[in-house]
């Protein structure tokens, strides 16, 4: 392979091809080292010129269904986050049950009266004394980012909202905290940085972003599942049910999707690996 293939990412921008980058978003993925070199030299052999990022996606997911279906479920996690939609609620309430897990008391979509008009909080989150207005910012589409107008709002709001509570409750800190499904954009984050507002996407921060929040407690969503079709995906998530986890004792699977024994039997295998 030359060394000169550019990449189009989603963005429309080009980069040259960085075998790196590929191995890096294995490890990410927690791929055995052994498939590692594999899966390069199969995506090295694919590529071509002005390739777009998507189907290098594609060329590392179909070996790795094919060399280690469980590695391709943890890769596709991003997608599989993506395709909790396809309006903003699931993904309300995915990050609810991520702080949760991580250790939050929390409230989804609440109204609070703020100093001077009332806000919708998509969750609202509490460690000891901390509380945290969050807004969850989803996208469907993989290459676009949370620009600076998302913080900029979210810090006038929690701002209008900390000056009436810290009234009623002065013992408590209260921030906001932007979680998106994708990434930030450079502005945003010099912005959040500096008015010390938390930012949780997509790589983003380094340590503690989405991807680690979510493997680190293992809350796969059900979209994750290559035992699945989209259609069934889309059913559990309609009925409530966005976790792998939630698939365990097989009432969803039975109750909701009503498969067949053997059907059945094989998601919850595959749950079982996942989650194992």
């Amino acid at each position: 392979m030359s060394q000169n293939i550019w990449v189009i990412k989603e963005s429309g921008e080009k980069e040259l091809f960085d075998e790196d980058k590929v191995r890096s978003s294995l490890e990410r993925a927690g791929i055995p080292r052994e498939y590692e070199e594999q899966v390069v030299n199969h995506v090295k052999k694919g590529a071509y010129q002005n390739i777009p990022t998507s189907e290098i996606y594609g060329l590392v997911s179909g070996f790795l269904g094919k060399a280690y279906p469980l590695g391709k479920d943890r890769y596709s996690l991003k997608r599989a986050i993506m395709e909790i939609g396809p309006t903003g609620y699931p993904f309300e309430k995915f990050v609810a049950e991520l702080l949760k897990q991580h250790g939050y008391t929390v409230a989804a979509n609440t109204e609070l009266l703020g100093a001077c008009v009332t806000h919708e909080v998509d969750v609202l989150a509490r460690k000891d004394k901390r509380v945290y207005f969050v807004e969850c910012k989803y996208h469907n589409q993989i290459g676009l980012k949370c620009d600076i107008k998302i913080p900029l709002y979210v810090k006038a709001r929690s701002d209008d909202l900390a000056h009436k509570l810290s009234r009623t409750d002065p013992g408590v800190e209260f921030g906001a905290w932007i979680f998106s499904n994708t990434k930030f954009s450079s502005d945003a984050i010099t912005y959040a940085e500096c008015v010390k507002m938390r930012l949780t996407g997509w790589s983003y921060p380094d340590n503690g972003n989405l991807q680690d929040m979510v493997e680190s407690k293992k809350l796969y969503p059900v979209t994750t599942l290559n035992s699945l079709s989209q259609r069934e995906k889309q059913i559990l998530v309609e009925n409530g049910i966005l976790l792998a986890s939630e698939l365990a004792d097989g009432n969803g699977l039975r109750d909701i999707l009503r498969l067949k024994p053997q059907v059945a039997d094989r998601v919850r295998r595959e749950c079982d690996i996942l989650l194992g």
